[in-house]
């Protein structure tokens, strides 16, 4: 079970990646340009923007390895899952709170649970009562 929870979060952090590139960008480059950005400033912000889808694909990347590896027989979550768990489950709580309780970014947090759970749970299994 924790192997697909880890597989199902490398896919969503991946489709995600993409909704963001080829959904979030167009119209955000129409609100800069229909606020009399410059063009530089609107290619700054572009690149930012494809550089975290980049980021974000590269992460579902390696949380799918994380889940095909832990199918294989692997006895631990190696760094990445925990760690890019812990940073949208961050993240995704705090815009929650900052940004008026936007929904939008509750599939951070979403993606954050499934793919920090698992390694919690084998961790919490190897060492019973936290010693």
């Amino acid at each position: 079970m924790r192997s697909w929870l880890l597989i199902v979060g490398g896919l969503l952090l991946g489709a995600g990646a993409f909704v963001h590139a080829f959904a979030g960008w167009p119209p955000l480059r129409g609100a800069l340009e229909s606020h009399g950005c410059t063009s530089n400033l609107i290619g700054a912000v572009g690149a930012g923007w494809v550089f975290g889808s980049v980021a974000m694909l590269t992460f579902g990347f390696l949380v799918l390895c994380d889940g095909v590896r832990l199918r294989q027989g692997a006895r631990v979550c190696v760094a990445s899952s925990p760690a890019i768990g812990a940073a949208y489950l961050a993240f995704g709580a705090t815009a929650w709170l900052l940004r008026d309780l936007n929904p939008h970014f509750l599939s951070f947090v979403l993606a954050g649970l499934f793919i920090g759970l698992p390694c919690l749970v084998r961790a919490a299994k190897a060492h019973p009562g936290g010693d």
